[in-house]
């Protein structure tokens, strides 16, 4: 339910999805409300999240420097070097090899819509504008111009709907047309086309007057008592979920609550 809720796209179906959240669970609900609908719910989102619910680009990059946190900062530099250039170099390999006007997830996505609106029936209202009908009676109203439907989807994924691929189809208007730029192939492209060299050795390249005259000194800090931290803070409205603590279990006969020199059992 709370997946149907915040992956929903208009406000109606929300409020429905939400409700049966509401009969179901109090605590669900109010930790539901305490973080914000417009942090989890697609509706009520203020920006573009398109098709991604996904932790933030923070908890992204912080799971993908785990192995290399503890490392000195030198070492964590050219952890990060190796890591950006092998998935620049995967991603410009694999967008050079394909062939569509948008990217293969995008494809796939597209192929979903036209399944899911097979069936349906067109009128036409203006040149741009067209009613929808489905098969089981929904109606829905779509304008090629403005790139905008009814169902939401179309506004809110930068991706067309099935209602919009078969009014565009009705035309002869190209689908590469409908889509948002940020999914089209040549987007794809650009967006690797940088290069990530390797670390250079210390004086092949020449340095700015600025830096060559800059002095940088260690800071002044202290280590702090105890073992250094190698956990990451939880994030705001995160549950942390206990480990399971494992049983203290006598050494001689095996049972929990006391040990192999308090144990009572005769050997």
């Amino acid at each position: 339910m709370v997946c149907a809720a915040a992956f929903s796209y208009r406000r109606k179906d929300f409020n429905d999805n939400f409700g049966k959240i509401r009969q179901a669970s109090a605590a669900c609900t109010k930790y539901l409300e305490d973080i914000g609908t417009a942090k989890w719910s697609r509706k009520y989102f203020p920006g573009n999240r398109y098709n991604l619910l996904t932790s933030n680009v923070a908890e992204q990059l912080n799971n993908a420097l785990s192995k290399s946190r503890a490392s000195p900062v030198v070492e964590l530099f050219m952890f990060i070097q190796r890591m950006l250039t092998r998935w620049f170099s995967a991603r410009r390999t694999k967008s050079a090899k394909h062939r569509g006007a948008v990217t293969p997830e995008v494809e796939d996505v597209m192929q979903t819509h036209i399944r899911l609106t097979k069936g349906s029936k067109i009128s036409n209202i203006t040149s741009w504008s067209y009613q929808v009908k489905g098969v089981f009676g929904h109606t829905n109203t779509v304008s090629l111009e403005n790139k905008v439907c009814t169902c939401q989807v179309f506004q809110h994924l930068k991706i067309p709907c099935g209602h919009a691929l078969l009014a565009a189809d009705s035309i002869g208007y190209p689908h590469s047309q409908l889509f948002g730029d940020c999914y089209k192939t040549q987007t794809w492209k650009e967006t690797y086309a940088g290069v990530i060299y390797p670390e250079a050795l210390l004086g092949d390249h020449p340095l700015p007057p600025a830096i060559e005259r800059l002095s940088l000194q260690p800071p002044k800090t202290r280590c702090p008592s105890g073992r250094p931290k190698d956990k990451r803070y939880p994030s705001t409205g995160e549950i942390q979920v206990p480990k399971k603590t494992k049983l203290n279990r006598c050494g001689r006969c095996g049972v929990s609550g006391h040990n192999r020199t308090n144990c009572k059992v005769p050997i």
